[in-house]
């Protein structure tokens, strides 16, 4: 199982970290995978931060361009949290095979 956690602020605001570090450790207890997106999936994966009434748009264009295909795979497999970056590809390449 994988858990997928946006960081949103957790430079700035403790309560943020505080949850993401029990969101770890719970994760950890149980066998389970802890992924995240700094600090959230569209600043990942769109270099940008979208407003939520734009949200649906937004994704269906990184659909239909597949814009997937032009992710820089670093962005994807961070150690540490840093905006604009995720763990995803340190997670799933546990369980998946790249081309």
């Amino acid at each position: 199982m994988i858990y997928c956690f946006d960081c949103d602020d957790y430079d700035s605001k403790p309560d943020d970290l505080n949850f993401l570090n029990q969101a770890k450790r719970y994760c950890a207890n149980r066998g389970a995978d802890f992924a995240w997106f700094c600090k959230d999936i569209e600043r990942v994966y769109l270099g940008k931060k979208v407003d939520g009434s734009q949200k649906k748009a937004e994704a269906a264009m990184f659909k239909s361009k597949q814009s997937i295909n032009h992710v820089d795979a670093a962005k994807l497999s961070a150690v540490h949290y840093q905006t604009n970056t995720s763990n995803i590809l340190c997670v799933l390449d546990q369980y998946l095979e790249r081309k």
